[in-house]
């Protein structure tokens, strides 16, 4: 994606012996990084035993919960969390049959759009004190991934940084040639998206405390099974 390796060019682009000079001078695009959210409706047609299987899932705010808040959880699994990029060209007409190729602008976009499970059957105040718990989950996830962000948008401004500058192309290769760009657009964040995911998913805890726990559950008295302390 973001270079264009002369040694897996074919024979008729070396052939055309091309220089840098006949091109423009390609300065630095433009990159845009931004969030996306998605309010997802609340789940709530499932009984607690159904919802079970979350507690054994990573990317569920129920495999964190513990034994003392079993009707509610918050889902990042597979789309929840993604990421998307499209990079945007200018070509320039060069010699018979080639254009010079260059990035204009980068848009690189984070997609955040979990869902809240409640398990059906539960009162009003616990789902209301369930719910209000799930969201803190959420909010949290928003803020760790906006903290994120320029991270994110440094490492691309940094990769297009880097590219040399490159000459014509045959106006053939143009399209196979963006579609590498941007492979290799993605491949050069993948360390930081990773890292993202993994706070995401780790962040989880610090919501589930005896202080937080007690916090949530206080309007409804005797209604949740007592803070043990044990998560599993």
């Amino acid at each position: 994606m973001i270079g264009f390796d002369p040694l897996t060019l074919s024979a008729a682009y070396i052939l055309t012996s091309m220089t840098v000079a006949e091109c423009p001078a390609q300065t630095a695009p433009q990159v845009n990084v931004q969030l996306v959210t998605t309010d997802n409706p609340v789940v709530g047609n499932q009984t607690p035993e159904q919802m079970a299987s979350l507690r054994s899932d990573r990317d569920s705010t129920a495999y964190w919960h513990g034994k003392w808040m079993p009707g509610g959880a918050t889902l990042t699994r597979g789309m929840a969390l993604k990421e998307g990029i499209d990079i945007e060209f200018k070509t320039h007409p060069a010699a018979a049959g080639t254009v010079c190729l260059s990035v204009d602008k980068v848009n690189y976009t984070v997609t955040f759009s979990p869902t809240i499970y409640l398990a059906a059957g539960l009162s009003d105040c616990v789902s209301n004190a369930t719910l209000a718990h799930e969201k803190r989950h959420v909010a949290l996830d928003e803020t760790i991934i906006n903290n994120n962000l320029p991270v994110l948008q440094q490492a691309l401004e940094d990769y297009m940084a880097s590219r040399p500058p490159q000459p014509p192309v045959p106006e053939t290769l143009t399209e196979s040639l963006k579609t590498e760009l941007m492979k290799k657009a993605m491949e050069a964040i993948k360390g930081k998206w990773g890292n993202l995911s993994y706070q995401v998913q780790q962040a989880q805890g610090q919501v589930d405390t005896a202080d937080d726990y007690k916090r949530d559950t206080a309007a409804c008295p005797g209604q949740f099974p007592p803070y043990d302390g044990v998560r599993k």
